[in-house]
């Protein structure tokens, strides 16, 4: 019986059979088949329960341990009942599974992995079978593990009270969408099947693509230099907003795009615009390089170009008459006076 309002405590040390004190076991106080009180075990393995006077059943559980009993505990009021050391004997066969970060977030392109600890806490050595469930058509999903072998595995074995890392592996196909999905790890033993739930939700990437048909261009100088390039939006993660294409020439070169932007592009979409490019009246002749710069508000985008500027062609020929004139009036002193 119990009575309303009317308080005693109840205290319990819980410890393994190796005399170990177990953290996080489950103690409840029932009436009959009723919870009327609980509470989880300290790092030190004790509680200390408030509970109503009368006479009650006290169980103690935890995972990967054999569930203990008392019947017939008497709590009085204002009084402290310790029923003392309550011993837990391990399961045969049990394991316990975390996994870091659950829930995750990536980009579509990418691998997403995840980490798992399994750690045996039965009493036995044990095997333990892994596989994934739920996996979509042409998805691909393997266990490894260490980060760096390609190895993979379906199986693995665990001496008791060790543990191991496993790493999942989740490879998505290159048409898969944007958005979230859900799978279970399944982990299998001898007496039981574990299951972990992993989410995944996948993003677009934004990414940016610059082109041009030529590299390399030759002008002649004092000459204007006009050349197209396209811009596309090579991303999956949607438009790509507020285009535009910055050109970096050298000191005394003029450079201009047209359209200056581009309000946006969505994935797969190209633009095409213009770029003069004028060098200065007194340059040398030479290889120069100008880089173009494409930027959106999601991604940007680099590219080069080489321009050879080269002499005209009159200046050329004007150069050579002059050579050539050198050469006839030395020729002819050397004819008139070479062999006095």
């Amino acid at each position: 019986k119990t009575h309303s309002g009317e308080v005693g405590t109840l205290e319990a040390t819980v410890v393994d059979k190796e005399g170990n004190v177990v953290r996080g076991a489950d103690v409840g106080v029932y009436d009959g088949d009723l919870r009327i009180e609980g509470m989880l075990t300290t790092a030190e393995g004790k509680v200390s329960i408030g509970a109503p006077m009368g006479t009650h059943t006290v169980r103690v559980t935890k995972p990967g341990y054999r569930s203990w009993e008392k019947k017939d505990v008497e709590v009085r009021i204002g009084r402290s009942t310790d029923i003392g050391i309550v011993p837990l004997d391990k399961e045969n066969y049990f394991a316990e599974i975390r996994v870091k970060s659950p829930s995750r977030v990536a980009s579509i392109g990418s691998n997403p992995q995840y980490e798992m600890t399994l750690k045996n806490v039965g009493r036995n050595d044990d095997t333990y079978t892994l596989s994934i469930q739920g996996l979509p058509e042409q998805w691909y999903a393997r266990f490894r593990e260490s980060r760096e072998t390609a190895e993979e595995v379906s199986e693995i074995y665990v001496s008791a009270g060790e543990e191991k890392t496993l790493y999942i592996d989740f490879i998505p196909p290159y048409s898969v969408d944007i958005g979230e999905y859900n799978f279970t790890a399944l982990i299998g033993s001898a007496a039981r099947q574990y299951e972990e739930d992993l989410t995944l939700r996948l993003r677009g990437s934004y990414s940016m693509r610059i082109y041009a048909k030529s590299y390399r261009h030759e002008i002649n100088r004092g000459d204007t230099l006009t050349f197209d390039v396209t811009i596309t939006n090579a991303g999956t993660g949607g438009a790509l907003t507020n285009v535009g294409l910055n050109m970096s020439a050298p000191q005394g070169w003029r450079a201009s795009v047209d359209p200056a932007t581009v309000a946006s592009l969505e994935p797969g979409e190209r633009a095409t615009v213009q770029v003069t490019v004028i060098p200065p009246a007194d340059i040398v002749a030479g290889e120069y390089k100008v880089i173009s710069l494409a930027k959106s508000d999601q991604a940007e985008g680099e590219d080069e170009y080489r321009i050879v500027v080269k002499e005209r062609s009159y200046v050329a020929i004007l150069g050579l008459l002059v050579m050539a004139g050198v050469a006839a009036g030395l020729w002819y002193m050397f004819r008139r006076y070479g062999r006095r």
